[in-house]
């Protein structure tokens, strides 16, 4: 007996075959026009990236009501959610179809939709609402559900989804077991879905994105590379190349980062526009660290509303010298943060602690150092952790203890250089320098300023070898600073703080700031004692 259209369609989809599955599931809904055929060509079309995929599938979601099958309709909203989300960023109407997928399975006896349903409103949760608590506890029913029915995809892509809210909940070397554990599942093929298992090893490309763990993200985009290619998951695919970019922008590869962005980029706007914002950010970057500011601006902005965007912002306001304004952008983004997102809230802390340090406002670095410390007790290596020794040291070198803050740029240094992130060893050897040049020791600051200038260098970060350069030239001229400027630097040097100088020269203590401040600003100094040694070396002083 000759199959049906319906049926040799079907079978194409399960092997694989889209195009072929597309047409004769075209043929098939030209002949009948039944939920079961109009839904299968609703995933042919979606794995062709078809922007009629939208259309095709809320067909099938009336075909499913009028037929009075509540799974089918649940099936056709779940999907419609990652479609509106996908091919047109709209999450509020993506919400809004799982809200419908939920009220067709809520008289309905436990079924795999029950399963598929609550694995969706976990990923939402996480990559949507920045909600772990809620993302764990519809994992945790996914793994229930999975167990239960026993459908091993919805139990393992579960397990993956409980691996990343772990790590979102800075619970991380356990969430990286679970995660591990999952992808290697889907890769051995115990995830029948080739949906499911690219999702399950994306959790862990993003949960090491997020815990700054550079060598493991690069294995396992490679794995998550290869999968899309044999199955042919072209949208995955780029966010998989987005994501791999932003591991080689880690490592220092800016080239290959580069190469790989522009081509993600290019077909996820074509393809699957809500998605390209992924992209987008990580080139905005990959600027920022070369010094292309106005592009690394413009490209932020473009990016609106990734949550990388206004951590990104604020980065690059404090490259341009704003602390006031990067301490500023760092709240605005860890208020957006979920209080139990303690990863990404911490990278948030990282900057807020380096501005407020730089800006002056000691009592707010402290904060925040304290919560970020806090938040990554569990975090002892990487450049996670490497980042908040680097921000430890940038306010003890404002406290001036500086001691500690030699002992904390050293550590960032060697974790930023075991982590494979040259960027970030770069500039803890920027911050090492001038803590060693207000320590006085010239020669060791000069050493390291080199060393961070040549790094600087190499990846082609023309802003940051200059500003590296710089640290340690004795180029200012004699009269930059005005007799009032000297009087009160003078007294900084003497240890005194702002009240005491005010009282000293009989200042209010609104002008003693404004005078450090100036100071600072001609000196090309961040801090009171690096301004300090500075112009002693100069012979200001």
């Amino acid at each position: 007996m000759i199959p049906s259209a319906l049926e040799s369609g079907i079978s194409a989809l399960a092997s694989a075959r889209w195009q072929t599955a597309h047409d004769l599931l075209r043929q098939a809904v030209a002949e009948s026009p039944t939920g079961a055929a109009v839904e299968a060509l609703g995933d042919a079309c979606s794995w062709l990236d078809d922007a009629d995929t939208i259309e095709v599938r809320e067909w099938a979601y009336r075909c499913y009501r009028e037929e009075g099958d509540p799974g089918g309709a649940a099936r056709a909203a779940i999907g419609l959610a990652f479609d509106y989300l996908t091919f047109r960023g709209e999450a509020a109407v993506a919400q809004g179809w799982l809200a419908l997928a939920a009220r067709a399975l809520a008289d309905v006896p436990l079924s795999p939709e029950h399963g598929h349903l609550v694995v969706w409103e976990s990923d939402f949760a996480i990559s949507v609402e920045g909600d772990p608590v809620v993302a764990a506890d519809k994992a945790a029913e996914a793994v229930r559900i999975g167990r239960e029915l026993g459908i091993p995809d919805i139990e393992l892509i579960g397990r993956a989804q409980e691996g990343i809210t772990l790590v979102l909940k800075g619970r991380i070397p356990e969430g990286m077991r679970l995660l591990d554990a999952a992808a290697a599942a889907a890769m051995a093929g115990e995830i029948a879905d080739p949906a499911y298992a690219g999702y399950a090893v994306c959790y862990v490309i993003n949960a090491c994105e997020m815990a700054q763990d550079s060598h493991r993200a690069a294995q396992w985009c490679r794995r998550l590379d290869a999968h899309c290619q044999k199955v042919g998951m072209r949208a995955l695919q780029q966010i998989c190349r987005s994501e791999y970019a932003g591991v080689l922008v880690e490592q220092g590869e800016w080239d290959r980062a580069e190469e790989q962005i522009m081509v993600a980029a290019e077909d996820l706007a074509r393809r699957r526009p809500g998605l390209a914002g992924e992209p987008l950010v990580r080139l905005a970057e990959l600027r920022r660290r070369q010094g292309r500011t106005d592009e690394a601006a413009e490209l932020f902005a473009q990016a609106e509303g990734h949550p990388r965007a206004l951590l990104g912002l604020a980065e690059l306001a404090l490259d341009l010298g704003d602390p006031v304004g990067a301490a500023a952008l760092a709240r605005r983004f860890i208020r957006r943060c979920s209080t139990a997102d303690r990863t990404f809230r911490g990278q948030g802390l990282q900057v807020l602690v380096a501005a407020s340090a730089e800006a002056g406002d000691l009592e707010a670095a402290r904060g925040a150092l304290k919560e970020l410390t806090e938040e990554a007790s569990e975090v002892t290596r990487g450049a996670h952790r490497a980042g908040i020794r680097l921000a430890a040291s940038a306010l003890l070198l404002a406290e001036e203890r500086l001691e500690a803050a030699r002992e904390a740029a050293e550590d960032a240094v060697d974790l930023y250089d075991r982590a494979g992130a040259p960027f970030g060893a770069a500039r803890a050897r920027a911050v090492l320098a001038r803590v060693l040049l207000a320590l006085g020791d010239g020669a060791a600051a000069r050493r390291e300023a080199d060393a961070a200038a040549r790094a600087f260098d190499h990846l082609g970060a023309r802003g940051e070898a200059e500003r590296a350069r710089t640290l340690c030239r004795p180029s200012a001229p004699a009269g930059l600073l005005t007799p009032r400027e000297i009087d009160v630097l003078r007294l900084v040097a003497d240890g005194l703080g702002t009240a005491a100088i005010a009282d000293r020269l009989v200042l209010s203590e609104h002008t003693v700031h404004r005078h450090v401040a100036n100071t600072l600003t001609k000196l090309e100094a961040r801090t009171r004692a690096a301004a300090v040694a500075k112009a002693s070396a100069l012979g200001l002083i």
